[in-house]
């Protein structure tokens, strides 16, 4: 009996939403300002012009720190995404690890970061 394509498509998509929502918006946002400020002055300007992420460019920049509720929000959303991942998703004792192990990374990496007073 031939696999069901479209039960290994969904389960595949399922699996590529859960890793990237993972990941929280902060570090697209310095990986974009890393590049434009390397390539073009007048888009790094935009970029840190950019109401939405041009303050976390510009505090992480200049002062290696990030808010508070930044830090809490990723938090969340990493040990959020990743437990659902190692419970409920994959199968492997080495994947599960290795998630763990990322996860706990990032969040000494977070910690550690100076936290902006409001």
């Amino acid at each position: 009996m031939a696999p069901d394509n479209n039960r290994i498509n969904c389960r595949g998509c399922r699996h590529g939403r859960d890793f990237c929502s993972s990941f929280t918006h902060n570090p697209f946002y310095l990986l974009a300002a890393a590049c434009c400020f390397r390539s073009s002055d007048r888009l790094y300007q935009w970029l840190i012009g950019n109401k939405w992420c041009g303050p976390y460019i510009r505090n992480y920049r200049e002062h290696r720190a990030i808010p508070r509720y930044a830090k809490i929000t990723a938090l969340i959303l990493l040990w959020g995404t990743i437990g659902h991942a190692v419970l409920a998703v994959l199968d492997h004792l080495w994947l599960r690890i290795l998630l763990v192990a990322i996860a706990a990374g990032v969040t000494i990496y977070l910690l550690r970061l100076k936290t902006l007073k409001p």
